[in-house]
């Protein structure tokens, strides 16, 4: 990492940064927590505080290209001053521009009030008994071979089976989803990114579902997206509530999948810290926030200056983009003591923005700390002695960890864990 020209290198295409860009971090916070980058018109948002104005700031910035980022370019030569008339009339030339993580008010607000109604903590409750369920069924899959890929044998596979038990997506075409979660195409991987949604594969059986559910209702939550009726008093379009489906379904599944397995290599890599877990489990919650902080698998979140504005010491033109690196922010020093260190037990850790900030926080955020939660504590139940496959990833001091490319979301590819099966548990 030290061999690489930090000034020259460009954080958005270059693969030399992928597996560990937190020394890129350091570089670019010292110069400016708010640091114009030399390539895309960006400026990368490193500092804590500064991160926080502007994921709360939704005057000066639009969240629609919260996804791609300073990539593709704007179809649209932007005011420097002002694009906010700009920005209406070529929204829907940006991709994904219909998401609820793409919206801007008032149009946010109003479905986000819709969506969130699908996530009371009493219905979360009431679904982490189906989520040991799903837990213990993944893991009668491998327990008995003592090793396991962690991120696609259990992790990518209860993300996905989880979410289904929540809404309600039949039992038979549950395996259909497990296949096609495992093997498409993510957005870093997009040829063309101003077209790709990666939850476009899901529309035909979500609208096979809407119609269904709206002809014959059940007892569970895709009935009542179907069906359900906004404040006005006005029913939403099928193609409406067949978005919010697919997006309350395939969301957050790979963040999670790529939490858990972040989570289960520290433990694996630090015995002394997985006894301690392993005894105590009222500590996880804690270990869950501080792996959130420490290795958050959100990598960068991005915005639009809708209107010119001067943050961090910075001026940022209007029609610019801001990369807020997540990862930097929650390791900015000014924030959090000793940030490179894994720390159990930290003060005010739950203020890490790995699930942002303000009005576009993350929606699934309790539901994942459930399912990590969940988790963990069937693992570690069930799994003894865990730790990193030196025939997978070399010996300590030497890993060979495989991170997925691109500059949206970090996480590896695979982590093959060794254990010892804990009969009876």
């Amino acid at each position: 990492m030290a061999s690489i020209d930090f000034d020259a290198v460009d954080f958005f295409t270059d693969p030399a940064l992928i597996p560990d860009p937190y020394p890129y971090y350091e570089h670019v916070r010292g110069k400016c927590p708010v640091h114009r980058h030399g390539q895309h018109d960006v400026a990368l948002v490193t500092g804590f505080e500064e991160g926080v104005a502007i994921y709360g700031d939704q005057e000066h910035f639009s969240s629609v290209n919260a996804v791609n980022g300073p990539l593709p370019p704007l179809p649209f030569v932007p005011d420097r001053a002002d694009i906010g008339a700009q920005l209406d009339a070529h929204r829907a030339d940006l991709p994904m521009a219909g998401l609820l993580v793409t919206l801007d008010p008032p149009d946010h607000a109003r479905l986000r009030a819709f969506v969130v109604q699908f996530f009371t903590p009493a219905r979360l409750r009431a679904n982490e008994s189906a989520m040991r369920g799903v837990a213990d069924r993944l893991i009668d899959e491998f327990a008995d071979a003592g090793e396991v890929d962690i991120m696609r044998g259990y992790g990518v596979p209860f993300a996905g089976l989880v979410i289904a038990d929540l809404l309600g997506v039949p039992q038979e075409d549950r395996a259909w989803f497990r296949a096609m979660f495992g093997s498409r195409p993510r957005l870093d991987q997009a040829a063309d990114r101003a077209t790709y949604n990666p939850l476009a594969f899901l529309d035909d059986k979500f609208t096979d579902y809407m119609v269904e559910r709206r002809a014959r209702p059940r007892d569970d939550v895709l009935s009542e997206i179907a069906n359900a009726v906004l404040s006005d008093g006005s029913r939403p379009r099928l193609d409406q509530v067949v978005a919010v489906a697919t997006f309350l379904f395939g969301a957050g599944q790979d963040t999670t999948a790529k939490l858990l397995t972040s989570a289960m290599r520290i433990l694996a890599e630090d015995p002394a810290l997985q006894a301690q877990v392993r005894a105590d489990r009222s500590l996880i919650p804690d270990f869950i926030e501080e792996t959130l902080r420490f290795e958050g698998p959100v990598k960068t979140s991005s915005r639009l200056v809708r209107s010119a504005v001067t943050i961090g010491g910075t001026a940022l033109p209007a029609g610019s983009h801001v990369a807020l690196l997540n990862g930097a922010m929650n390791r900015d020093p000014r924030k959090f003591d000793d940030p490179d260190v894994f720390r159990l037990g930290r003060p005010k850790v739950r203020e890490h923005l790995a699930f942002g900030r303000g009005p576009h926080t993350c929606l699934g955020a309790q539901l994942a700390r459930n399912e990590i939660r969940v988790s963990l504590g069937r693992l570690l139940d069930r799994m003894a002695d865990i730790r990193i496959s030196e025939t997978h990833h070399g010996p300590a001091g030497a890993r060979d960890y495989r991170h997925e490319p691109g500059y949206v979301l970090r996480g590896m590819r695979r982590m093959h864990l060794c254990f010892t099966p804990l009969p009876g548990a």
